[in-house]
């Protein structure tokens, strides 16, 4: 985290700048200079931190921020080190002292060009991010544009027949779609990331039932990144499409106004379910609910997200329905047909298809991607990847999905947590 090795070298400057006036001499300025420089770059780090992973520029820049705080670390500390050198009493302490003063116009020059380099380099940095236009209001995750967290949060895990232990929590959601409340209500699925939430909403939006109950029928991707404009236009696309309708000429030069006013103007007199899939922010929801028409006709939206704030808020308590992991007897059956072609777990493997099991903690998208991978092995590869996890979490192509995926809940985490939680993992 390069706003941690920011935050540590401006506390350390700050230090040194109020301490060591007389030692600084001929630096003093430069050194002023890199601090209030860092400062301005922490409080750009700070909320730069959660949208580095989609823009390349901008994580290339934060590398080099974090390079160039380390490396004037290491020359602070050669000065300081030089600074605290203890040259003894009497005729000998006096001798190497002026020894050591000799040694010192070198060792001081060499320091003096090290923190021009650095100054330099700070510089460069700075212009660079000037450059390249990087701005707060761009590191601010919800403010719209491109990003890898359109990638569906699951996925969808399986096809129907893979699927474990979902059957249940279908007809819960079906039964409160279609109960015999008549104004709009919001359902929400809660869960953490990899749990199953857009598999199952998937299953809920193309059951029979809920065709046949909905004359409407939208499913809109939310993420982390969004502009409710082209949330607005993609639903009016799907709305045309699905009674073969003309798409409206300029809707893309369009206004978030104007495209609700259309929105309302389709659904006034239907009733429609609405999907808004993964799900981050409460700005994002009321926006589109806003420009959903309330009318009498049992209309329903529901909602995924791994943020139990936003589901109890938009929904009535008795309709957020919060998946849980796997049992060990789901998580088995869901291996076995990933791994095994739905055969039993051959009795070789049981002991170490345990241990990952345990490693997987019941959460489906796991089991889903290790099993993938763990297909057509042998036991001692099967050894191998229940030690290396970690590592085939970062090399192995079948697992990118998976951590980009688990990734989204880290990236989300305001700053100061983010430390909190590299720090738990060191225990």
């Amino acid at each position: 985290m390069a706003d941690s090795a920011v935050s540590f070298l401006v506390e350390k400057l700050a230090i040194l700048v109020e301490k060591e006036v007389k030692q600084l001499k001929g630096v003093r300025r430069e050194i002023e200079f890199i601090k209030d420089e860092f400062e301005h770059m922490k409080a750009f780090l700070e909320r730069a931190e959660s949208s580095q992973e989609d823009d390349p520029q901008l994580k290339i820049w934060v590398k080099q921020v974090r390079e160039v705080a380390y490396d004037t670390e290491d020359v602070l500390d050669e000065f300081m080190l030089n600074l605290a050198k203890d040259h003894g009493h009497g005729f000998m302490g006096y001798f190497r002292k002026i020894k050591s003063s000799i040694q010192n116009l070198k060792a001081r020059h060499c320091i003096s060009s090290d923190i021009a380099d650095i100054k330099s380099r700070v510089n460069n940095i700075a212009e660079r991010r000037r450059r390249y236009n990087f701005t707060g209001q761009s590191a601010i995750s919800s403010t719209g544009g491109t990003s890898q967290h359109v990638l569906r949060e699951d996925g969808f895990l399986g096809e129907e027949g893979e699927l474990v232990g979902i059957d249940e929590p279908v007809e819960n959601l079906i039964k409160w779609l279609l109960d015999e409340e008549s104004g709009l209500e919001v359902v929400s699925i809660l869960g953490m990331g990899g749990l199953g939430k857009t598999t199952l909403a998937g299953r809920v939006y193309n059951d029979q039932r809920v065709k046949t109950f909905f004359q409407s029928h939208v499913w809109i991707k939310v993420s982390q990144s969004y502009k409710i404009e082209d949330i607005l236009r993609d639903m009016i696309v799907q709305l045309h499409r699905e009674f073969r309708q003309t798409i409206p000429q300029g809707i893309e030069i369009m206004r978030s106004t104007s495209l609700k006013q259309i929105v309302k103007d389709i659904l006034q007199q239907k009733r429609y379910v609405i999907i808004l899939d993964d799900v981050w922010g409460k700005d994002a929801l009321e926006g589109i609910k806003n420009a959903m028409p309330n009318s009498c006709l049992s209309s329903r939206i529901i909602i995924t997200t791994r943020i139990t704030d936003i589901a109890t808020a938009s929904s009535n308590q008795s309709k957020v329905y919060e998946l849980m992991p796997l049992s060990p007897k789901g998580s088995r059956s869901l291996l076995g047909k990933k791994a095994f072609f739905g055969n039993p777990c051959p009795s070789h493997l049981e002991e170490v298809s345990e241990w990952i099991l345990k490693k997987c903690e019941g959460l489906p998208l796991a089991i889903v991607a290790i099993g993938g991978l763990l297909f057509g092995k042998d036991v001692q590869e099967w050894e191998m990847i229940s030690c290396n996890l970690a590592a085939e979490l970062e090399s192995n192509d079948v697992m990118q999905n998976f951590r980009k995926i688990l990734s989204l809940s880290y990236n989300d985490l305001h700053y100061n947590l983010k430390k909190c939680f590299m720090y738990s993992g060191v225990f």
